[in-house]
């Protein structure tokens, strides 16, 4: 019986009421300390409790039904229920690819052999990376800049620019051409750096390398000790041994020359601490200034910067001239954003949303708030449908995933399934998605566009800038991510869209037979800009670059 048949048979027991008392102790366990675990846990609850109707004993009330003590339990499921349920779940386990069920999108772990912890003024040859993502065994081409490298065996690796550099295991590089510091601990002893001239072991120290292209290597000693070997064949001993305070020079033939150590060549890890922090200081600097820049935008309807204020539950929007488009916030926390000192709202709760209205601004003045009640006029009434009347529509956020536990994650979404109202959502194989149900009643289906897949284990827990612009005029529909845009459709109705109540975050009164009634985001939201316009990909271009968390 596989990990998951076992973990699905505690399930049922505990759906039944029959856990033994060691029985239980493993599912606590469990659910306390493995996430996927929880993430069954709570679709198997829902699946048993969308069953539970088909076989209940009539009459029977909900306090009459004995409740299991782990978690607060469901009604009691026949036999025969049981036994289909796990026959599907075997199916789902045993069936095709060995697969996480839990997430479409890769696991966070899945492949990764480091970790790219910080980068500084980073120009990437190959494709960029930003600071967080987890990094697949491969080469990667710096330009210019700093990077810091956190090997998974517990190495770290300071590599300046330009470097050509590969991963190939949490305990093996190979260093093609560029310069180097390694601090190795003694956990991470043994970590291994090729070069065209020699296979370099560390026996727990710290150490520096250049390697010059089709040149010679050299290898400076900080700490500890270092091996020289041949690059190729197996591991014989050592052509040389270098202690603290000893350099060489290795050239292409594998002749060692001794040379002078001099560390001041090499950036130490306190200098790249200090340089990743002026850069993240400078960086929220020009984001603040650009802030006040943006604010004066007239093709804004809402700008939500994420920066607590004095009324803790309130979203204010940073346009003072249209109050009407602040937002309420309902269970969020607050929590640090894209750099140190900065606010950002985590979302992790399925209640967790913002509420507010999407309108044009009302002509010749301020508006009224949408919570303040007042009788309405035929013309009040008209000017109130005219301005849920948008013509084009961009939506821009940085955000956080967290996690992608569910089919559907919610960015943006219209209340229930309103007409014309665009919704704006992460699937769970991590693409973008745009989902607008059609004026035109004849159409039941709503029309959908959907990008591939952009958002997988690498970015999960990073910063991300995600946007969405539809211009019905032009109908076009583009999906942008970090900047690039990365799918265009076509509407299919030129109409102008509707504004009214919507959330991000979540998903407002949905539709009660809907497949995915909890839609709620997982992670952080760190400013959202909603524009009554279709902004151009040079514009959204710009927003990422001046907003990035690093450079």
């Amino acid at each position: 019986m596989s990990e998951w048949e076992s973990f699905a048979e505690l399930c049922a027991a505990h759906c039944d009421g029959r856990l033994t008392e060691d029985q239980r102790g493993l599912l606590e366990q469990r659910l306390k300390s493995d996430e996927a675990a929880r993430a069954f846990f709570i679709r198997y609850m829902n699946l048993e409790s969308a069953l539970d109707g088909c076989g209940s004993p009539t009459g029977q009330e909900w306090a009459q039904v004995p409740q299991p003590a782990v978690l607060p339990a469901l009604r009691w499921l026949p036999w025969a229920l049981a036994a289909s349920l796990a026959a599907l779940l075997a199916f789902v386990f045993l069936s095709g690819p060995a697969r996480d069920p839990l997430r479409a999108a890769p696991r966070p772990d899945s492949a990764g052999v480091a970790l790219l912890a910080s980068a500084v003024g980073a120009v990437w040859e190959t494709a960029e990376l930003g600071a967080g993502a987890s990094l697949p065994p491969g080469r990667i081409k710096l330009r210019a800049g700093l990077v810091r490298l956190e090997f998974y065996s517990g190495a770290t690796v300071l590599l300046e620019g330009p470097a050509d550099f590969e991963l190939r295991s949490i305990d093996l590089a190979v260093c093609h051409s560029g310069k180097l510091r390694a601090i190795v601990p003694a956990p991470a002893a043994g970590f291994t750096i090729l070069t065209a001239q020699a296979r370099l072991v560390d026996l727990g120290t710290e150490f520096g390398i250049e390697v010059a292209e089709n040149g010679p290597a050299e290898v400076h000693v900080f700490d500890g000790r270092v091996e020289v070997h041949p690059p190729t064949g197996p591991v014989t001993p050592a052509k040389a041994d270098l202690t603290a305070g000893r350099a060489a020079r290795i050239d292409q033939a594998g002749q060692i020359l001794d040379i002078p150590a001099d560390p001041t060549r090499f950036i130490s890890a306190p200098e790249a601490a200090a340089q990743a922090e002026a850069d993240a200081t400078l960086q929220f600097a020009r984001w603040r200034e650009a802030r006040e820049l943006w604010k004066d935008d007239p093709r804004l309807l809402a700008y939500f910067d994420f920066e607590r204020n004095g009324k803790a539950r309130r979203l204010n929007s940073l346009l003072r001239d249209k109050p009407e488009m602040s937002g309420t916030i309902i269970g969020c926390r607050w929590v640090e954003g894209r750099w140190q000192g900065k606010d950002a709202l985590e979302f992790k709760h399925p209640g967790d949303r913002i509420r507010l209205t999407l309108r044009q601004p009302v002509a010749g003045g301020a508006g009224t708030p949408a919570a303040v009640p007042r009788p309405d006029s035929k013309a009040e009434k008209a000017e109130r449908a005219e301005q849920q009347h948008l013509p084009a529509l961009t939506f821009a956020a940085w955000v956080r995933v967290d996690s992608i536990d569910q089919p559907i994650l919610s960015l943006l979404s219209a209340d229930g399934e309103r007409r014309g109202s665009p919704t704006w959502q992460i699937t769970g194989e991590g693409k973008l998605q745009c989902v607008l149900h059609r004026l035109d009643r004849k159409y039941p289906a709503p029309w959908v566009s959907t990008t591939p897949p952009v958002i997988d284990s690498m970015q999960i827990g990073r910063w991300l800038h995600v946007a969405l612009s539809l211009d019905t005029r032009s109908g076009r529909v583009c999906h942008y991510f970090n900047g690039r845009l990365v799918e265009m459709a076509t509407l299919p109705d030129r109409r102008p869209l509707r504004g009214g109540a919507v959330e991000l975050g979540n998903w407002g009164r949905p539709a009660a037979k809907d497949a995915h009634l909890i839609r709620r985001f997982n992670g952080r939201m760190d400013e959202v800009m909603i524009f009554g316009a279709a902004l151009d990909e040079p514009s959204i271009q710009q927003l990422y670059h001046v907003g990035r968390p690093a450079s």
